[in-house]
């Protein structure tokens, strides 16, 4: 391998890829990931120039790396068709409306700032299994790459399409009805007095929803109050009441 690529062969796991950025990895290991990627679609789908979606997480650095991957992508022959900065679910459900052959997310998931990877996965509503990752993994650090010469397509306003679906298929009869996803990367404090405190940013396509929950343990079981702030500055609260089981 070129002394100048960088690429940890422990980031390779089983069901994704995660490296710290610098560290682990380069933008010159990230490209050779898409030469790896690119080829192992190619030979599951038979095909001179499959198309795969990208996307990419909010990390300041995500693009960045995305632009390698793809870098990597085209050199196989893959045609790419980039719906821009994404949720891991939009990009699944992006296979599946644009008819795609493959997906590759850009995202650390729940991992801190600083850690990248990609989600991958060549048939439609299944990422790659550890038998996929193990041979992803030989194509990448044995440098078994195809070469071929793929296209690019931007697909832009992709989250209103996501979106629209979401709510044209999920309908909520019932008023005053809640749905709190749980985000990834929320900070968790126990206060004095067994009070309890979290706080989690949960990204969308259309802004940021702030999660601020506080309240209190009691023996086995949890009360108090979760508010919901809005990205257009109104905010919701809703009382809160659990127990373990």
């Amino acid at each position: 391998m070129n002394q100048n690529i960088k690429i940890d062969p422990f980031g390779f796991r089983e069901y994704d890829a995660r490296w710290l950025y610098e560290k682990d990895i380069n933008q010159s290991g990230i490209e050779n990931l898409g030469k790896g990627l690119g080829t192992q679609i190619k030979i599951h789908t038979k095909k001179d120039n499959p198309r795969i979606v990208v996307g990419h997480d909010y990390r300041s650095y995500s693009e960045e790396i995305k632009t390698a991957l793809k870098k990597g992508l085209l050199s196989t022959g893959c045609n790419i068709e980039d719906i821009g900065l994404s949720l891991s679910p939009m990009v699944y459900f992006a296979q599946f409306n644009l008819d795609a052959d493959a997906v590759a997310m850009v995202t650390a998931s729940h991992n801190e700032n600083g850690w990248t990877g990609v989600k991958m996965g060549i048939k439609k509503g299944l990422t790659h299994a550890p038998e996929e990752m193990k041979e992803l993994k030989e194509i990448t650090l044995n440098e078994k790459f195809t070469k071929g010469e793929g296209s690019e397509k931007q697909i832009k306003d992709f989250d209103k399409i996501y979106k629209d679906d979401l709510v044209s298929k999920n309908k909520i009869k019932k008023k005053n009805f809640i749905i709190v996803i749980g985000g990834d990367g929320f900070m968790l404090k126990t206060l004095k007095d067994n009070k309890l405190k979290f706080e989690a940013p949960l990204v969308l396509p259309f802004g940021t929803i702030m999660l601020n929950f506080e309240g209190k343990i009691s023996s086995n079981k949890v009360d108090g109050t979760l508010t919901l702030k809005l990205p257009n500055g109104n905010e919701s609260k809703v009382p809160f009441s659990g127990e373990k089981v």
